[in-house]
Parts: structure tokens; C-alpha cells; sequence
């Protein structure tokens, strides 16, 4: 009993590591990139990229309007952090 359990232990130990990514880096401009390379042999590069805010400048019909909308926002902020 003893030997099947350890031999189904061991069993799982090694399939879950055929399951595995392998993680290593590559050397892009002078920078190190960690890749993947998937189970279909295909190498994709992980990057971290900064946030990025897209909007148009906005236009207040007059100076009251754009204060307004700025104490407005400044309280959205205070509530929604």
C-alpha cells in the first residue's frame, strides 16, 4: 500500500511539471525582458507597462464653469480613491 501511494505521489509530482511554462529572460535595447514559451512552442515576452490616460483637453464656457468642474473632481477623488 505504501509503495502505490509514494508511486501516485511521485506520479503527480512529474505531470505537474510537464504542464509547466519555462520563464527565462531576454536581452531587448539593453534590457531584460522575462519570456514564456508556451506548450505550442510559441515564446511570448512579458512586459509591464505604465498606465496610460487618453482623453481630449476639455473647454468650459467660462472660468465659474472650469472651477466648478475642478472642486468636482476634486471630490470624486476624495470619494472614489
Amino acid at each position: 500500500m505504501k509503495h502505490i501511494l509514494l508511486l501516485c505521489i511521485t506520479a503527480l509530482g512529474f505531470s505537474s511539471l510537464a504542464y509547466g511554462q519555462s520563464k527565462e529572460t531576454v536581452s531587448i535595447a539593453g534590457q531584460q525582458y522575462p519570456y514564456i514559451v508556451d506548450d505550442c512552442g510559441d515564446t511570448l515576452i512579458v512586459a509591464t507597462l505604465d498606465d496610460v490616460s487618453i482623453s481630449t483637453m476639455r473647454e468650459f464656457k467660462s472660468r465659474e464653469d472650469y472651477l466648478r468642474y475642478r472642486r468636482y473632481r476634486r471630490y470624486a477623488a476624495k470619494v472614489y480613491p
